[in-house]
């Protein structure tokens, strides 16, 4: 075991993956799915699909529109640097990954978070560490071809992004079943991918918004098929990312020849990832619709974060389409999960929930390794 001090005596540096930032586009498809089950807000909700139905002649299509977190890209960068030097006194390494976009922000690597999709079932590829002066042509061409791969495909635009000795390929979330298709059907693409592709897949994720024992499957497969693993947050909002990896590696390029030739990670679970994972979902949901705590760089509205794209084919907020005034049928929704958001609130809605099934108190920090099936714990 590593306690106190010493963690920083072993490990001079933390690094953040798997940021996103105002540059991703969220979609809202699952709208429909969860607004038909909520109570009141179904009605409404059935209210005003049938009046665009009846206007338009055909329902609105919610895989149209999507929502943008509502920080920076700096400002996202530099609250994880300040959160790693400041709370973990290491030397920090950070880099966002915004969906489909290249994001190159300072002294930080071009990364994106790639969507494809194989059979229907949608993964997200973090693409780390591209070189500068080729990212956004690299980027522009993985984004187009997005739609329409199969596995064959897939494996060769990995090969070929494998032919840059500095670029990190990491499958993001494994198991993380994004379109409902259901967990066996995501877990037998992601293990017939691994199994092929183990060459030139150089790591696996443990997300810091995916439950527990999911995460320690994913440990298991990545010393299972010797591959590296590293810590991904996913922030969208406010929380810091609650997964970091540590290393001893000074700059990125040190810490990408760590993960894809040593095939090493070493993952630090932070203290917030103890907390139940509803809760921490339900805190990220809520940061989205409040204003913004003092001291970020953001004073956008959630309306104006908030797209459609209609029959005319312009993509506008949502705050044109409601003349910047919330409708009344709107407002006990957007009410109660402002309520949410007071401190009193969260502090009762943080009780009843469970913590996670971690056997960790609030003031530790996780250290997993992906060879070893131990925790090495120390105080934060």
């Amino acid at each position: 075991m590593i306690r106190g001090p010493n963690l920083t005596k072993k490990y001079k540096t933390a690094v953040s993956l798997h940021s996103h930032s105002e540059l991703s586009r969220e979609g809202l498809g699952f709208v429909p799915r969860y607004a038909s089950r909520i109570p009141i807000l179904s009605t409404f909700y059935r209210l005003e699909q049938n009046r665009y139905l009846a206007k338009k002649g055909i329902g609105f299509d919610f895989r149209r529109a999507y929502w943008i977190p509502p920080l920076s890209p700096e400002s996202v960068l530099e609250s994880e640097r300040k959160r790693i030097e400041s709370d973990l006194q290491m030397h920090a390494l950070v880099s966002l990954s915004d969906h489909d976009t290249v994001s190159k922000i300072g002294s930080s690597p071009p990364c994106l978070e790639w969507t494809v999709s194989i059979n229907s079932i949608e993964l997200h590829l973090g693409i780390y560490n591209l070189p500068s002066d080729q990212a956004k042509n690299i980027s522009s061409q993985l984004v187009t071809q997005s739609g329409r791969l199969n596995q064959r495909r897939l494996l060769e635009l990995l090969s070929w992004l494998n032919e840059n000795q500095d670029v990190l390929i990491v499958l993001n979330h494994p198991f993380a079943d994004l379109t409902s298709s259901g967990s066996e059907r995501v877990k037998q693409t992601v293990m017939e991918l691994i199994r092929k592709g183990r060459d030139i897949i150089h790591a696996l994720e443990i997300n810091g918004y995916r439950p527990w024992k999911e995460n320690k499957e994913i440990a298991q497969l990545a010393a299972r098929f010797s591959l590296g693993l590293v810590g991904g947050g996913d922030r969208h909002g406010y929380a810091p990312n609650a997964i970091l990896s540590l290393t001893n590696a000074h700059t990125f390029c040190e810490y990408v020849e760590e993960v894809r030739y040593d095939r090493r990670g070493i993952v630090a679970i932070m203290p917030e990832y103890c907390k139940n994972l509803v809760a921490r979902k339900l805190q990220a949901a809520v940061d989205f619709f409040r204003f913004p705590p003092t001291g970020w760089a953001t004073n956008q509205h959630w309306m104006d974060r908030v797209f459609f794209q209609l029959e005319d084919g312009v993509v506008r907020p949502l705050s044109y389409y409601w003349n910047h005034t919330i409708p009344l049928w709107a407002k006990p929704a957007t009410w109660f999960l402002q309520l949410l958001a007071s401190r009193y609130a969260w502090s009762t809605i943080q009780a009843l929930f469970r913590s996670n099934e971690i056997p960790l108190s609030s003031a530790q920090v996780a250290v997993l390794s992906d060879w070893e099936n131990s925790f090495l714990l120390s105080h934060s």
